[in-house]
């Protein structure tokens, strides 16, 4: 096995290759939100921390300073709105978003999805949704392990991003996506890092 060059190109292409050789015994075998979870969990949050222009502490691999056109890239790309980007071409979606105010509604329910009333009468994704706010919702549901899914078989994966205060929960935002359109989404963002090779100039600091 060679070495991976970098972790914000060279990684994410092989996340996808691994995607498109297992995703079809995936969904034979009912796996597909698995290998859609486990290739999230590697191919957008590594490539992401290491390029997010938001992040409050540079990422110590300095892979903003390394790669400066992949970072404006993807700097740019989350001033987008989502619904017509590259992560997402058709103008119309049946993603979902909006906030929860609390996902606890009895004991007997905490952490269930059906309990939620807000996720029940979420609105499809509007028009004014960036991509950097999905990115981001996506990004923290990922890192902090509050995904959750609804129906059997699944029909939606939901991706929450929460924000506390001395341990009490303030807000909560979420994207939902079904199996289908959130593996759909994931090559597009590995295709998107993947489009943008590494420049000589970039090249020289692997060396």
């Amino acid at each position: 096995m060679t070495a991976y060059t970098n972790f914000v190109e060279d990684f994410p292409s092989r996340c996808m290759a691994v995607l498109q050789m297992a995703k079809q015994k995936a969904r034979l075998s009912g796996k597909e939100v698995t290998l859609s979870l486990m290739a999230a969990s590697a191919g957008l949050l590594i490539p992401f921390e290491r390029l997010n222009p938001d992040a409050n502490l540079p990422h110590p691999s300095r892979n903003v300073e390394i790669f400066p056109e992949h970072a404006k890239r993807l700097e740019d790309l989350m001033t987008e709105k989502f619904l017509g980007s590259k992560l997402h071409p058709e103008k119309e979606s049946d993603w979902l978003s909006g906030n929860l105010k609390s996902l606890i509604t009895t004991p007997e329910a905490w952490g269930n999805p059906d309990s939620w009333p807000e996720l029940n009468e979420a609105k499809v994704m509007t028009k004014d949704k960036t991509v950097g706010s999905v990115l981001k919702i996506l990004r923290n549901a990922l890192a902090h392990s509050n995904i959750y899914t609804k129906g059997n078989p699944i029909k939606l994966i939901i991706f929450i991003s929460i924000y506390e205060e001395k341990g009490e929960i303030k807000k909560a935002f979420f994207v939902s996506a079904s199996p289908s359109e959130f593996l759909n989404f994931l090559e597009k963002w590995f295709k998107f890092l993947e489009d943008h090779k590494i420049s000589l100039t970039d090249a020289k600091h692997l060396l």
